[in-house]
């Protein structure tokens, strides 16, 4: 298994079964996505500046749902297999 493949299995894990698909999203701080993608901070405001993961600004608090981290893991397995 891939370590992107491990990274979204994991990912997929990390839901509360309590949670509805309408419940509240899991939000995560900046810090926490890049630590998800095993990737620098920088990395990953660079990632967010670029539309490339979409995260939403709560006050002055930037947060990326951890769906939209998973949906982006999940585009990268996809483009992997292509090559």
């Amino acid at each position: 298994m891939s370590n992107a493949q491990h990274l979204a299995l994991h990912m997929a894990t990390d839901a509360s079964p309590d949670e509805s698909s309408t419940g509240p999203r899991e939000m995560l701080t900046v810090e926490q996505a890049a630590d998800r993608l095993a990737v620098s901070r920088t990395t990953m405001f660079a990632l967010i500046k670029d539309g490339v993961v979409p995260s939403v600004l709560i006050g002055r608090n930037r947060r990326v749902p951890a769906d939209e981290l998973a949906a982006y893991v999940e585009r990268l397995i996809a483009q992997a297999g292509e090559c």
